[in-house]
């Protein structure tokens, strides 16, 4: 018996690919686990000289990020937990290794880190997109719909959130609003054929194969 190959991360679900997986495959494409860089656990940010100073907070921080860069999650999670051992007010760090958290899947911990990080910050969009995630991967969609509105209630630009709450439409075979969210994804990003190839698997799947196929066409030509 031949050994299954692991299914290419898109929405039109192959035999062993979730939605779910779906869209945390996809919303690594899009940026949305890791906040922005240009954020930092303290206000006083330390030049990269200081990386190597043990006591520095922000210096875990950024390593931590380097860390998810590479997948190596373990001492990501490390590095956060020692960053919030000397900053537990930081709702950034908190949201970094939920994504880290997330990232391994374990998403309990996801969870309950957006959950404090958005206790700190309620208007940290990332923390309810990453929640949302997280709720998804356990197949609580309804849970994940609502933290995903809420992301786009903050930001409304927040491609990420769009695309975890159409996979989510996909596993309630909700193809219409699925199709409206990856159509708002493709105003915000043009450019990006892996939108137009999700969108042409939600055509396919309502029957509307004319325009599954002018999506896929699309996603083809833009490669």
């Amino acid at each position: 018996m031949k050994k299954k190959k692991k299914a290419k991360p898109n929405f039109v679900f192959p035999p062993g690919a979730t939605a779910a997986e779906a869209a945390l495959a996809l919303d690594k494409i899009a940026g949305g686990f890791i906040a922005e860089k240009s954020r930092r656990p303290t206000e006083e940010a330390g030049p990269v000289s200081q990386l190597d100073v043990p006591e520095n907070a922000t210096a875990y921080y950024e390593r931590g990020l380097e860390y998810i860069k590479r997948g190596d999650y373990r001492n990501a999670i490390e590095d956060f937990t020692r960053s919030l051992d000397m900053n537990p007010k930081s709702a950034v760090t908190y949201y970094n290794r939920a994504a880290a958290y997330l990232s391994a899947g374990d998403y309990d911990r996801a969870i309950a880190d957006c959950t404090k990080s958005i206790k700190i910050d309620p208007n940290l969009a990332c923390g309810y997109n990453n929640r949302g995630l997280a709720y998804a991967a356990k197949k609580n969609f309804s849970r994940a719909i609502t933290d995903l509105n809420e992301a786009l209630r903050i930001d409304p630009n927040l491609v990420a959130a769009y695309n975890g709450r159409a996979s989510a439409y996909m596993e309630m075979k909700d193809y219409d609003r699925a199709i409206s969210d990856y159509g708002r994804m493709i105003e915000l990003d043009p450019g990006n054929a892996v939108w137009y190839w999700s969108r042409g698997g939600a055509y396919s799947y309502k029957g509307g194969f004319d325009l599954a196929v002018a999506d896929y066409t699309e996603a083809i030509r833009l490669g």
